[in-house]
């Protein structure tokens, strides 16, 4: 999953693309946030945000 978006890149462009996949992770949470918070959902599994949380991590690590 986390080599998908920059795996077909190199150099820079790859930096850019895992950055991007970065962005679009933190705007995932933001939409779940959003959902709970409009009741369009009643819960989301601690485990499934944790993975989030790791796939961030990583992300940002690799960006950095």
């Amino acid at each position: 999953m986390l080599k998908a978006e920059g795996s077909g890149s190199s150099g820079g462009t790859r930096t850019t693309r895992y950055r991007t996949a970065l962005g679009s992770a933190r705007e995932t949470g933001a939409c779940l946030d959003v959902a709970l918070a409009f009741g369009y959902v009643e819960h989301v599994e601690p485990e499934l945000l944790g993975k989030l949380d790791q796939v961030r991590a990583i992300l940002a690590r690799v960006v950095m």
